[in-house]
């Protein structure tokens, strides 16, 4: 099994001829969109550390939960890209289009579901991690506002797909650095104290609506420019 796994790869160099330098290409972008979204994190947490104690603690366990909903699509959108890079590979390209669609009524589909199930969530798994009555309800007050972003961050993930699949990564630079300075204006400019909504006292939930909505508008824009292109 192993010899035939090493001497497959001797036949990689008949059909492909890439450089080091054209694999970085593809791959930088990449690597500054992920830092781009843990500097987002980092904004988020040093804005709202200036609210309270309870705020920060709670956005902090609530957030756990909500990254492991936020993964379930997340690996959905691999299989998406796998598929989108075969039938990029294949100069299919008409096909590509029917594999965006279909992973979007998917990932649209599960973000409904799990958009109901945070409920039970909430009630159920942070009722029995939480043992701080203040903390829980900051928590479940944060995951109540932030469910809605599900919507966003599964479609946002799609278009990620997208662009590794067809190996257009500089748009991903682009959106991520968008997102960055959004957040941070958006955080920088909200006055918590004068908006009435209670679950938009976490700044780091009301404006990750903002910063979802401006990612979208980039990568559709990065679409429009590579058909001008």
């Amino acid at each position: 099994m192993l010899h035939w796994a090493i001497s497959s790869f001797s036949f990689y160099p008949l059909y492909m001829n890439f450089s080091y330098k054209q694999i970085w290409i593809i791959a930088y972008p990449i690597l500054i969109s992920l830092l781009m979204e843990h500097m987002i994190n980092v904004t988020d947490t040093a804005f709202l550390g200036h609210v309270g104690e309870v705020e920060l603690g709670a956005s902090a366990l609530a957030g756990v939960l909500y990254m492991a909903i936020y993964m379930l699509g997340f690996g959905f959108s691999i299989g998406v890209q796998i598929l989108i890079a075969r039938r990029n590979g294949e100069q299919k390209y008409s096909e590509i289009g029917g594999v965006f669609i279909q992973g979007a009524f998917f990932l649209l589909a599960l973000a409904t579901v799990m958009f109901f199930l945070c409920d039970f969530i909430t009630t159920r798994i942070l009722g029995r991690l939480i043992s701080s009555d203040q903390v829980y309800t900051a928590a479940a007050s944060y995951l109540e506002w932030r469910r809605y972003g599900l919507f966003f961050s599964f479609i946002a993930i799609l278009f990620r797909a997208f662009y590794i699949g067809i190996t257009e990564t500089r748009t991903l630079t682009l959106n991520s650095i968008v997102m960055v300075l959004s957040n941070y204006y958006f955080q920088l400019h909200s006055d918590i104290r004068k908006i009435r909504f209670p679950g938009f006292r976490y700044c780091r939930c009301s404006n990750r609506f903002f910063t979802g909505g401006v990612g979208i508008v980039t990568v559709l824009c990065g679409i429009h420019l590579a058909e001008s292109g």
